[in-house]
């Protein structure tokens, strides 16, 4: 039967690396279905089931947190109909529940980020804004973002290939940098950063071989937001030259396992599923905590002792917590994906 590799899939569903990832580790819908690869390749049948599953009825409108970064990362911060800046957008079906669904989809095709302006008049039926118009642009919009994944994908070769060189001049000669470790360091960093316009100052310098796996580890984290592929390559590359005193590139899976799903705020301790906070009940597995309704974390400032967590409640208003436990205004102690600060989480829990 025939298999796909992670690139294979990722161009088969028209989504993200990250996103596809993201598929890997969480469950979307509430009968938990996730993508499953094993040895980095994963079975066509099952890929096109998943995808089928996705634009299958949905029980509810929430939009799962990796669907709406993979949104994020489309608009590129502006409304994709009026192109205008946009600091808080809407979350827009285009096949609308009732109009030309029976049913919610938050397949991440079916949705687009809007401004206010322009949902509202999409949902009130303007004659303008057709549901054939929003489709379009949506293609647009995912057209745009694969040539991102392309370009991912061809940095991650580049990057392996780029670094083979730095440690074979380097290992030739004393393991310190001379004009021709400078030249392909330079080209590597070039190359890494280009979309950025500049290489940020802590990758000017070439390293020793001893700096070598330190130097591209940093890069990785450098572009784990933008580049999760070639990320992934810098990283997984840094683990083999930190063991080893030959390098030999990872593979395309073991690449992949150093691309992790970013936890985020509202995640259920037991069941690992993004969720809002609705009385402390995790909507996923029902977990329940103490009673507040309907908030959810907005802003955390690490840089105050203890670290200081804001949430936000469904009228916008926001204001901190008290824990009933330790009694401290500064966490929300039930998702410790947000933060680990109060001690009694894992207790809570067990």
């Amino acid at each position: 039967m025939p298999t796909l590799s992670y690139k294979e899939a990722a161009h088969r569903l028209r989504m993200t690396i990250r996103l596809l990832k993201w598929f890997e580790s969480y469950a979307a819908k509430d009968d938990n279905r996730k993508l499953q690869f094993a040895g980095g390749l994963i079975d066509e049948k099952h890929l096109v089931s998943f995808e089928a599953n996705l634009r299958a009825a949905w029980s509810s409108r929430r939009v799962p947190s990796g669907i709406k970064k993979e949104l994020l990362l489309e608009a590129a911060g502006k409304c994709a109909l009026c192109e205008e800046p946009c600091e808080h957008p809407e979350e827009a079906h285009i096949d609308r529940k009732d109009e030309e669904l029976p049913h919610y989809c938050q397949h991440p095709h079916n949705l687009i980020l809007l401004c206010a302006s322009c949902h509202g008049r999409y949902d009130r039926g303007s004659k303008t804004l057709t549901n054939e118009v929003v489709r379009k642009r949506k293609d647009l919009l995912l057209s745009r973002l694969m040539e991102d994944v392309d370009r991912d994908i061809a940095l991650a070769k580049v990057a392996e290939h780029a670094i083979s060189e730095v440690h074979r001049v380097l290992a030739i000669g004393s393991g310190r940098p001379d004009p021709t470790s400078n030249k392909y360091w330079t080209a590597l960093t070039g190359s890494l950063f280009a979309s950025s316009g500049s290489t940020p100052t802590e990758m000017l310098a070439t390293p020793s071989s001893s700096e070598l796996p330190e130097k591209l580890q940093q890069a990785g984290e450098l572009l784990v937001d933008t580049m999760p592929l070639t990320s992934g390559t810098l990283r997984a590359s840094a683990e083999r030259l930190g063991s080893a005193t030959t390098f030999i590139p990872p593979t395309e899976a073991d690449t992949w396992d150093y691309i992790e799903a970013e936890p985020v705020a509202g995640q259920c301790l037991r069941c690992e599923q993004q969720t809002p906070l609705e009385g402390y009940t995790c909507l996923n597995c029902e977990h329940s905590g103490v009673d507040h309704h309907g908030e959810v974390p907005c802003f955390v400032d690490r840089d105050t002792s203890p670290p200081r967590v804001e949430f936000e409640d469904a009228r916008g208003e926001s204001y901190s917590l008290t824990c009933k436990k330790c009694e401290s205004e500064d966490l929300e102690f039930e998702f410790q994906s947000l933060c680990d600060y109060c001690r009694h989480v894992s207790e809570k829990d067990e």
